[in-house]
């Protein structure tokens, strides 16, 4: 898949060469310093959490929200005009899942100047993800539905904020790959008529159709070919 990579990845040169774990433990913890307090007792949550720290040292490295999106490889967009706030109300209320409270909510309080906190959180997700699936664990499935829950409220980001910054595009359907490659397909839920339409607009139809319509969203709960027709049924207000 093409995602103008040109302008989005970032080659990211390790700290320093850590081989004594898992092949993904070894990657993450060789882009943190010695003596890093981001290792937990789950293995997951430790990829999890040490993307957070990564993801801050590259922040703070080159000026603007970074990504690590594992094998020495980044993502860094422009923080964009707007809230979290903002993506918060336009996140659709029957969307709205267990996480919603503690990310959009209670954080706006850290991070309401910041809405691509949101893409943190969703690649921190994506990576721990990609952990479980790596290390064999059958266990965790929770990080696989909160990775599907901040798929969808990821895409409302440029929804509320009413951006057309190529790059946020083109990393939105990277990692909404990644997140359909890991299980997320099961768990997404975009079942809103104002999503879906936005979606399609913001991505292209043949994009929407090929990830989410004739039923790719495993589980049944989209319908995605009708529902494009019925959006252009109805026109476009």
């Amino acid at each position: 898949m093409f995602y103008s990579f040109i302008i989005l990845l970032t080659v990211v040169t390790p700290l320093r060469e850590v081989t004594a774990y898992a092949p993904i433990l070894n990657d993450v913890y060789s882009q943190l310093s010695a003596g890093h307090d981001y290792t937990c007792d789950d293995d997951i949550t430790t990829v999890h959490e040490a993307t957070h720290g990564i993801n801050a040292r590259l922040r703070g490295l080159y000026g603007k929200p970074s990504f690590y999106i594992l094998n020495n490889q980044a993502i860094t967009l422009d923080e964009p005009d707007g809230t979290l706030t903002m993506v918060a109300e336009q996140i659709p209320k029957n969307l709205r899942g267990n996480n919603y409270k503690l990310y959009l909510v209670d954080a706006r309080r850290y991070w309401d100047g910041q809405p691509t906190y949101v893409f943190d959180e969703f690649v921190a997700y994506t990576n721990g993800a990609q952990a479980r699936l790596d290390l064999g664990r059958e266990d965790r499935i929770g990080v696989v539905k909160r990775m599907a829950e901040f798929l969808t409220y990821s895409i409302c980001v440029p929804w509320a904020i009413e951006s057309n910054d190529p790059r946020i595009r083109a990393f939105l359907r990277y990692q909404i790959d990644r997140a359909l490659s890991l299980g997320a397909g099961e768990y997404i839920d975009i079942n809103d008529p104002g999503l879906q339409g936005f979606m399609i607009e913001y991505f292209g139809l043949w994009w929407f159709e090929s990830r989410f319509g004739d039923n790719k969203v495993i589980g049944g709960r989209y319908n995605g070919r009708q529902r494009v027709r019925n959006f252009f049924k109805r026109g476009r207000k």
